[in-house]
């Protein structure tokens, strides 16, 4: 073990992007074997994840509400129960306020073409101990959501801006479709998971039959609902929310969480969405009426929106193309778009302090008949319990590829290292995802939290 680890250590010294700028102990991965019973556990819940990830794919076998526990893929019908006309709106961006995400601050998925499926999820989460639903300035007034611990909504929302015959030919009408889980939302006072159903613009002051007005010219209705039990925020790394759009066929929306798996389905033919749907928001943010979803303070989350559209191609991030109203009080980072066969984007939000990762000196002189010269790494990542390091260094025999330098590294950290004439190089950050140092990659995966671009003169 010890020749092998020491070969190991050379290797990746050998191959490591910045050549003697990172020091070996930085490129080390943890090598320690987990306990028996920590492996067995890590086991379970890769058996568990791949359940939720297959249920999410797996549509009823008919219109209605069902569900299925683990380890069973077969859905067994269940009782629906009515959601509350408490419900979730529309953006009505609010001038002035502080564009934390959501009311339009969000990213969307966005395909050139259609979409048939999304799935939401949470692939990473730190420092979620506590969420509290309140009341915020909201389109000219007061939202008027449902308030108190754990009260947030999970929201899959299409584009707003295809009309289809469900608008009647009413002039300037839209379709905006919703899938929903929100604790509170049933009424026997549980959670539900449903969708909600939008003709934006419809005005007048009369709405299609079985639909609701918002008092606004907006019309809306909600479908039967699964019930589902009033989740914590901290479940949601649990959680998994899908929706699948079926032309003339069933929409589904699926909610997985741990071993228990909820769903409920629509006719298509409500808003005919599957006919018009290119892009897809997913997030955690206020239950209802435009209400906010507050985190405490040093939450970081990570969301991942995956669509199937028929195509490998990478979505792209569409910034400010959020749909809903609600919103939360982290603030939107960077967007990554992911192609393959499961294209998807993937960003950061978070009230914790923004990562950083710097050089100095920076750019680094190299002293005359010198062949190095030193700069200090210094890296903070707050709110994380480790990170990956990726780096790129511009001379041969790298070339500007990119390579993993090291996983469960430090989130605080600083080493010295050394730079070469006419080198460029540069450091990327990455929540931790027990890379192999000294692998190649295409492209740094995940969400960035900081990156730095070190050269020299």
């Amino acid at each position: 073990m010890q020749a092998k680890k020491t070969f190991d250590t050379r290797r990746m010294v050998q191959m490591a992007v910045l050549a003697g700028l990172v020091g070996t102990s930085a490129l080390l991965p943890a090598m320690a074997a987990a306990p028996d019973g920590v492996a067995i556990d890590q086991v379970e819940a890769q058996a568990r994840a791949s359940w939720r990830d297959n249920m999410a794919h797996t549509a009823p076998p008919a219109e209605g509400c069902f569900h299925a526990a683990y380890p069973s893929i077969l859905w067994e019908r269940a009782s629906c129960v009515a959601a509350l006309r408490a419900h979730p709106v529309p953006r009505r961006i609010v001038k002035g306020r502080e564009q934390t995400v959501g009311d339009g601050a969000d990213y969307a998925a966005q395909v050139p073409g259609l979409i048939s499926q999304t799935v939401g999820s949470f692939p990473t989460i730190i420092g979620v101990t506590s969420e509290q639903g309140v009341n915020v300035p909201f389109g000219g007034g007061e939202s008027n959501g449902i308030t108190g611990p754990n009260e947030y909504t999970l929201q899959l929302n299409s584009n707003a801006n295809g009309t289809t015959a469900a608008c009647n030919g009413h002039s300037g009408c839209v379709v905006w479709q919703q899938a929903v889980y929100g604790p509170s939302l049933s009424n026997n006072g549980g959670g539900a998971v449903f969708f909600q159903y939008w003709l934006i613009g419809y005005g007048g002051s009369g709405c299609p039959s079985g639909y609701i007005s918002d008092g606004g010219g907006d019309c809306y209705m909600n479908s039967a609902a699964a019930n589902v039990p009033n989740l914590p925020i901290t479940e949601l790394a649990n959680m998994k929310l899908s929706f699948a759009a079926v032309f003339g066929g069933n929409d589904t929306v699926v909610l997985t969480d741990g071993a228990q798996a909820y769903t409920a389905s629509g006719r298509d033919s409500v808003l005919d969405i599957a006919s018009v749907w290119h892009a897809s928001e997913f997030n955690v943010v206020g239950n209802a009426g435009g209400s906010q979803a507050q985190f405490n303070n040093g939450s970081t989350l990570v969301v991942n929106v995956a669509v199937t559209d028929g195509s490998t191609a990478a979505p792209s991030c569409a910034s400010n193309a959020g749909t809903t109203g609600e919103t939360n009080n982290l603030n939107l980072y960077s967007c990554t778009p992911t192609s393959g066969s499961t294209p998807s984007i993937q960003f950061t939000e978070s009230n914790a302090t923004v990562s950083t990762v710097t050089a100095t000196p920076n750019p680094v002189t190299i002293p005359a008949g010198q062949t190095t010269a030193p700069v200090t790494i210094t890296s903070n990542a707050p709110g994380y319990n480790s990170l990956s390091w990726y780096g790129s260094n511009s001379l041969p025999p790298y070339n500007g590829e990119i390579l993993c330098l090291g996983s469960n590294l430090p989130t605080t950290y600083t080493f010295n290292g050394h730079m070469s004439p006419g080198q460029i190089s540069k450091l990327y950050l990455v929540p931790n995802d027990n890379c192999t140092g000294g692998a190649v990659v295409g492209s740094v995966p995940g969400t960035v939290l900081a990156s730095v671009t070190i050269t020299t003169q």
